[in-house]
């Protein structure tokens, strides 16, 4: 099997299904499967505007996230307890509690690292998974928040029907699927209406000469 690159070129990755159907698990020596994974990077790298050495092809990284939550608890045992941030990214969470509720380990929770000697001290930790540190937190969605922000999308919406209600033509859309749009997408909707949708006003022209 082979990818085609950007610029006509052949890249060969391998025949992975065919070599376990004849090798079986001696393709691991004599196929070389744990070099697979940059292999592939590598062919896949150019099709992406990457380096040869910047690609891997692995499993997903929850996946990864789990078997290295695992290996850790294997490492530290007896110890059974991790440590996880609140605020991580939901999909980082899901795979501790996955842990947990197998009955592999034990979830202790801490709202930033401030948190962490006294999650640390009893000292029966053997993961301290905070994962990556992200620009984002992920808490419950606060809908108050939104309050203000509410009338000003409605007038905006209002803005745009009553716009088009005045207007003679359109373009792209009739009337109706421009008022759909206004009303569903607020406010990307109106915004698409006024920038594409809205035909300009003519110009007047020069005075008629006498």
């Amino acid at each position: 099997m082979e990818v085609l690159g950007e610029r006509g070129e052949l890249f060969p990755v391998g025949r992975p299904l065919e070599g376990w159907a004849g090798a079986r698990r001696r393709g691991w020596n004599e196929l070389d499967w744990l070099e697979q994974p940059r292999t592939l990077g590598a062919a896949i790298a150019p099709l992406i505007g990457a380096g040869p050495d910047d690609v891997r092809v692995a499993d997903s990284t929850s996946l990864n996230q789990y078997k290295l939550l695992r290996h850790a608890l294997a490492l530290a045992a007896p110890r059974r307890v991790i440590v996880v941030e609140r605020d991580v990214f939901p999909s980082n969470r899901y795979v501790a509690e996955g842990i947990a509720h197998a009955g592999l380990a034990e979830l202790r929770f801490i709202d930033g690292a401030a948190g962490l000697p006294d999650a640390l001290a009893p000292g029966d930790v053997a993961v301290v998974a905070l994962f990556i540190a992200f620009s984002t937190v992920f808490r419950p969605p606060r809908p108050w928040l939104l309050v203000p922000v509410l009338p000003a999308a409605a007038g905006f919406a209002a803005f745009c029907l009553a716009d088009l209600a005045r207007a003679r033509q359109v373009r792209y859309l009739p009337k109706w699927g421009w008022a759909i749009a206004c009303l569903i997408q607020i406010p990307l909707g109106g915004i698409m209406y006024l920038a594409a949708g809205k035909v300009p006003a003519a110009r007047p022209g020069p005075p008629a000469r006498p």
